[in-house]
């Protein structure tokens, strides 16, 4: 079925509520295992009706974020899904006698996950539901505010653009442009944040754990290592990553020929490197499904099924949420949707082949594991598949950027290294957010000013007009809505290198352990997934290093 056949009911959540309870019912008197998988089966069936619902409302509401109703019904539904009490399932599951044959066709991390799962919300339902209720608050903002460049209101499209722009006064005046609009919204952000913070301690608590990061790192399967782990790790990426990243900046720094190069000049090429794209998003599509038949017939026929049944929403639009891209999937249909607000930029291209390794990661997992909650990876495994891609992109620079594809591919390296030592400072951003609850604003921007100063090293002006508002918290879209999730970027950069060099070296090498790390699904936790595919995990000293290496060689850095 198309996507615009697809029509939108509420869901009656008394109804799926009693349903779930009628199918547990069953499930808890199974008297073989063929009725025990049955009623677990019928469960899935439930959830995935329900997150079908979810699915168009989302897609909807991202397409369009000034549609005050459809706004209010997400944040309704949303609350309402994240209010819905499965312990009761989770246990008949936990206590039935066919609980070994559960763990022996879906594995043991699967058990663990609805005992974590019951633990994480045996209390704090009404704070988890409210939390929901204000991240669409928050998604809403960035797409409704008033930005105005030069006397001109302008989309926030249109003002990222502007933003990378080779001619410093442009872009530093439509960055200035865009900090200007979120700090005059500075009180009501931060009013959702200090809520947020709030909200999500008490329920950590009211659940039994020390507080909120504890608690996140359980949600997202990280079962084996907590803060005190992702600390160190940060440290060693300081240690071995952060003087590569300023060796970055000085040679961009030189071949910008700035005497002081700033924070704002960040991610800004020479202009003789400089990458136009000179076509639409639908040209786009056209060179990515070229792409994708190349790589394997396979993807190239699920990217070609998406297309054709309207599940990819590329195309420019200024009331869609900006700056970001990503994939939402379909639990019944079984079909994964692409999100992008495209502005014929390089990243766009980026975002493009990026998420589509989601969906080939839910294309192997549903082929793998039929139950819709494992067919979704732990956080700290599932960017692999996605920036893998954007590794495999350099492959094929030429077709999207002809005789600048060096340029792209150079671009391209600049941002991957310093995404894993960017994401570092998230993960001390929040260290803090959540260990000082009860921190006001102020306090909260000068604690993460002051660890952003060791991360902007190479920088000779390490802040901007806006800093001391807040800005880096302000227009922060993990911060607000995905808590915790900054730090598997790191994981996954550091993974997709070593996928990469197998490929390169082995094309049908590198393809099976793709295709085998995208069918793990929710079966595996991140270590045993890594080992199982023969990788060694992130915190592992030689991953970092060998990842040094692979940056000072294919930047041309001296060592």
């Amino acid at each position: 079925m198309k996507y615009s056949e697809l029509v939108y009911e509420r869901p009656d959540f008394e109804k799926v509520a009693a349903e779930i309870a009628d199918a547990t019912a069953r499930l808890k008197n199974a008297a073989t295992k063929e009725e025990f998988f049955a009623a677990i089966k019928e469960v899935d069936e439930i959830k995935r009706k329900l997150a079908h619902a979810v699915f168009i409302l989302g897609t909807g509401y991202y397409h369009d974020a000034s549609d005050e109703k459809m706004a209010e019904e997400f944040q309704y539904v949303n609350s309402k899904d994240e209010g819905l009490d499965k312990s009761e399932f989770n246990n008949a599951i936990l206590n039935s006698p066919f609980r070994k044959d559960f763990i022996e066709k879906y594995g043991d991390f699967s058990i663990k996950k609805l005992e974590a799962e019951n633990k994480l919300k045996s209390a704090g339902i009404e704070e988890m539901m409210r939390e929901q209720e204000l991240i669409v608050e928050y998604q809403r903002i960035k797409p409704m505010l008033d930005y105005e460049f030069r006397g001109e209101k302008i989309s926030v499209g249109k003002l990222s653009v502007l933003e990378e722009s080779t001619d410093r006064e442009t872009r530093i005046e439509a960055r200035n442009a865009s900090c200007k609009a979120f700090v005059d919204k500075k009180d009501e952000i931060a009013g959702i944040l200090d809520e947020l913070i709030k909200l999500r301690d008490t329920y950590a608590k009211k659940n039994g754990f020390e507080n909120f990061l504890d608690y996140i790192n359980a949600k997202k399967g990280s079962f084996t290592y907590g803060q005190k782990e992702i600390n160190e790790f940060c440290e060693l990426v300081k240690k071995e990553l952060l003087p590569v990243v300023v060796a970055v900046r000085q040679r961009l720094k030189k071949e910008l020929g700035l005497k002081e190069y700033s924070i704002q000049d960040s991610g800004i090429m020479p202009e003789n490197k400089t990458i136009n794209i000179d076509y639409d998003y639908k040209e786009a599509y056209n060179r990515a499904q070229k792409m994708f038949d190349d790589v394997a017939p396979e993807f190239g026929n699920y990217l070609r099924e998406m297309n054709e049944n309207e599940y990819l929403d590329l195309a420019p639009s200024p009331g869609k949420s900006s700056g970001f891209a990503f994939t939402i999937y379909d639990a019944l249909s079984r079909m994964p949707f692409i999100f992008a607000n495209t502005e014929s930029t390089p990243d766009d291209i980026n975002n493009i082949v990026h998420e589509f390794g989601h969906c080939l990661q839910h294309y192997y997992s549903e082929d793998n594991l039929d139950l819709m909650d494992l067919g979704e990876m732990p956080q700290d495994l599932m960017e692999i598949p996605s920036k893998f891609n954007e590794l495999l992109l350099h492959n094929y620079a030429e077709l999207f950027f002809g005789e600048k594809a060096d340029y792209y591919r150079e671009r391209h390296l600049i941002v991957f290294l310093t995404e894993i030592v960017t994401f570092c400072l998230f993960a001390e951003a929040e260290n803090y957010l959540y260990t000082h609850v009860d921190a006001s604003y102020e306090e909260r921007v000068a604690a993460i000013e002051k660890i952003k100063e060791e991360y902007n090293q190479g920088y000779d002006v390490k802040t901007t007009k806006y800093s001391k508002d807040g800005i880096w918290i302000l227009d922060n879209m993990l911060i607000f809505a995905m808590p915790g999730y900054g730090i598997s970027y790191s994981f996954g950069n550091l993974a997709s290198i070593y996928l990469a060099s197998i490929y390169n070296s082995n094309k049908e090498e590198g393809l099976a352990l793709y295709k085998k790390v995208c069918s793990l699904g929710g079966s595996y936790d991140y270590f045993s997934g890594m080992e199982l595919v023969g990788m060694v995990p992130a915190f592992d000293e030689r991953a970092v290093k060998a990842a040094k290496e692979y940056f000072i060689e294919a930047l041309k850095l001296e060592n």
